[in-house]
């Protein structure tokens, strides 16, 4: 009888012990299930001529993976994604940037990229995503005046730079509190510029103020010539757009022929452009940058300020053009959220669909998208430097 026990207790053991096997054989597929890897691409300027460029969005793409990995990644459905980044450097050449949009989106089976800042470079890498279904994010200006942005038949594309007119008018609030009446608008002769600067000259001239186009060759390091004859027109102003890196050159030259008496102006600049940068001390003449978005060197808010020491400890030289980082960072949690909305890692309709409709409190403010232009709308500003001081202003968000 006891024997039979024993017997019996033994193959309720070995039940058991199978049934608990089996439990953990069916259950290490769910658990497996519960995670998964969001490949995230970036196709951006880390070497070439535009370096100044595309290393400040970079920098802040890396540095909000790393934020959301850091922190467990995100939740899709029952799932916790975390982020993969696979950066490609596009030399700031086009061929370079549309080869790599072809590597991300055929060899890698990316559906998501970040990049290029660089107009004339996102204006040919988008054909590749386009054509492939890919949700693309750029700030590319030239996506907004070739209407890209407003393309039922590019429903992917979305830009982070704020609304062109929207930085014009600022361009011309500025230009007008230095009491210009005629300005030189000086900027290198590429689709950068092309697509900007409509935009700047009906701003501008709405406001009163004459334009004078003078756009320089690639590769061009002598300014003299171009402020020259910006003097001979008898402006009041000079106002670089891009190369941003160019800016202390031109300042310098425009301080040595003595040329717009009335102030040095331009975009996303910093002030330390006009206060060491161009001739070692504060410049005499007044300056002024439009900011499309918060200052970063002088942040408005205890946010801007932890994020801009944040950016900074990840030790990339973010040089005077360190404001191209918001074109990046909030967006990179937006897509997450996005992606959270909507149920999917997979289907870019879906997130598009998600993102377009997000209104977002970011490091840069409020942020949305239009519904007619799919660009993004945030926080902007003003920096004035006159007589060696600064003054920062915002530009506050209209989303609601």
């Amino acid at each position: 009888m006891a024997s039979s026990r024993i017997s019996l207790s033994r193959s309720l053991l070995l039940r058991a012990s199978a049934l608990a096997g089996m439990a953990l054989a069916f259950a290490a597929p769910a658990s497996a299930q519960q995670s998964a890897t969001l490949r995230l691409g970036m196709d951006e300027s880390l070497s070439g001529v535009f370096t100044s460029v595309g290393v400040p969005p970079s920098t802040a793409v890396r540095m909000a993976v790393k934020e959301i990995n850091e922190a467990g990644g995100f939740k899709v459905g029952d799932r916790m994604v975390k982020i993969q980044l696979v950066e490609t450097d596009n030399k700031s050449e086009t061929a370079a940037a549309v080869a790599n949009a072809i590597k991300l989106v055929e060899d890698e089976k990316i559906k998501f990229i970040f990049g290029p800042t660089v107009s004339a470079l996102a204006n040919q890498a988008q054909e590749v995503t386009t054509a492939n279904n890919v949700l693309h994010i750029s700030a590319a200006g030239s996506w907004q005046t070739l209407g890209y942005l407003a393309d039922p038949k590019k429903p992917l594309l979305f830009g982070t730079q704020l609304p062109l007119s929207t930085i014009g008018k600022i361009d011309a609030d500025g230009l007008t509190q230095l009491g210009v009446k005629k300005v030189a608008f000086i900027s290198r002769d590429d689709d950068t510029t092309k697509g900007s600067y409509p935009s700047f000259e009906t701003e501008v001239k709405a406001a009163g103020i004459q334009v004078v186009p003078l756009l320089f060759p690639p590769n061009t390091t002598d300014f003299s010539s171009l402020v020259s004859r910006a003097k001979g027109e008898n402006v009041d102003a000079i106002y670089i757009l891009q190369p941003q890196a160019l800016g202390p050159d031109l300042l310098r030259t425009a301080v040595d022929l003595k040329a717009g008496p009335k102030g040095f102006a331009g975009r996303q600049l910093s002030p330390d452009v006009a206060l060491k940068l161009a001739t070692g001390s504060p410049v005499a003449i007044p300056y002024f940058s439009t900011q499309s978005s918060p200052s970063f060197d002088y942040p408005p808010n205890d946010k801007v300020k932890a994020y801009t020491e944040r950016l900074r400890a990840m030790g990339n030289p973010l040089g005077v053009t360190a404001n191209f980082s918001f074109f990046a960072y909030d967006f990179v949690t937006m897509l997450t959220r996005a992606m959270t909305a909507a149920g999917t890692i997979d289907d870019t309709a879906k997130v598009a669909a998600a993102l377009g409709a997000m209104s977002y409190d970011g490091v840069a403010g409020k942020i949305c998208f239009g519904k007619e232009l799919r660009t993004a709308t945030y926080d902007g500003g003003e920096i004035f430097v006159r007589d060696g001081k600064v003054e920062s202003k915002t530009f506050a968000s209209t989303c609601k």
